[in-house]
């Protein structure tokens, strides 16, 4: 289905929206909460990296890893998408803690879908898109007006029975002509249907990979509100800084504090040093947007601020 079969198809859905979207699942959150018998039970400890001399706070994961209205139009059946692989998680998580992962071929789907829906449903993603959008409009623009000049001169003709005084003639034709996509755009249209498209694309692509499944030997992890970490070969993470599901040398999910998954060249069980944990978590604060948390009983948040400060840069400095 090309780009404008999509469009068509989900315009009838485009009313039907869900407010509370999670760009981390649940599912995941959950196993990052405290303990039953813990005081903060049911909760995670959240660090802001915007405000580290802030204290902590604690919220349940419903309202963890939220971003309300990430996707504003037909968001109804992009959620259903997204459920596809959500619901069939705990099923897969369960079998890496029992050891059998690899024993169930449709696990090891699921566990590589949950990367490809974390990274491309990723708080980064809509200022990325953001981004080629303002960079693609302005070269289109000047690409028509160049070489599509008589087709908007006849166009012109056509409307208004005269022949266009100067380039601001041809300028409001062609905005004539853009404003419907430009209207579906401002609607979030492009962006829901990149979404799936994108998501299609990466699930097709880490099919041809092998799937790391991670334990540490000592200390644990730590989730970020980014968490799908693609990782290139020179150190660089995320579309943020050029590193995409194709020219990734590994893509890594935490999926609790003692589990993570990354892709591979086969399928492995994985201890990881203490150094290696460390790494990985670093990696989840240095790609996170604004929120990481941990367990409240990890101790773990002077840590995740100490690391903050090195890597990232305060508001006001």
């Amino acid at each position: 289905m090309d780009a404008a079969d999509h469009l068509k198809a989900v315009a009838p859905l485009a009313d039907a929206n869900v407010v509370r979207q999670h760009t981390v699942s649940r599912v995941i959150l959950k196993r990052f909460a405290a303990a039953p018998l813990h005081k903060r039970a049911g909760l995670l400890e959240i660090v802001n990296l915007d405000w580290l001399n802030a204290k902590s706070t604690f919220l349940g994961p419903f309202g963890c890893g939220r971003v309300d209205n990430y996707v504003t139009y037909a968001s109804q059946s992009l959620e259903e998408l997204w459920q596809t692989v959500e619901n069939n998680l705990s099923a897969a998580i369960a079998a890496c803690d029992d050891g059998s992962i690899f024993d169930h071929p449709e696990h090891i789907k699921t566990l590589k879908d949950a990367i490809a829906v974390h990274f491309v449903r990723s708080v980064h993603t809509r200022p990325y898109l953001d981004d080629l959008w303002r960079d693609f409009l302005p070269r289109f623009r000047r690409e028509i007006l160049a070489t599509k000049r008589d087709m908007l001169i006849a166009d012109f003709q056509r409307k208004y029975g005269l022949y266009p005084a100067g380039p601001e003639a041809l300028e409001s034709i062609l905005d004539d002509a853009m404003a419907p996509q430009l209207k579906l755009r401002d609607k979030g249209a492009y962006f829901r249907t990149s979404l799936e498209r994108l998501f299609n694309l990466a699930s097709r692509h880490l099919d041809t990979f092998g799937l790391e499944v991670s334990r540490p030997a000592s200390g644990e992890f730590i989730i970020g509100d980014a968490p799908a970490i693609a990782v290139g070969s020179d150190g660089r993470l995320g579309v943020r800084q050029g590193v995409g599901v194709t020219s990734a040398s590994t893509i890594a999910l935490p999926l609790g504090p003692f589990l993570t998954v990354s892709t591979g060249s086969t399928n492995a069980l994985i201890e990881l040093d203490y150094e290696q944990v460390h790494r990985a978590n670093g990696w989840q604060i240095r790609a996170a947007s604004r929120y990481v948390y941990c367990r409240p009983e990890s101790d773990l948040s002077s840590a995740i601020r100490a690391f903050a400060r090195d890597v990232r840069p305060q508001p006001g400095h």
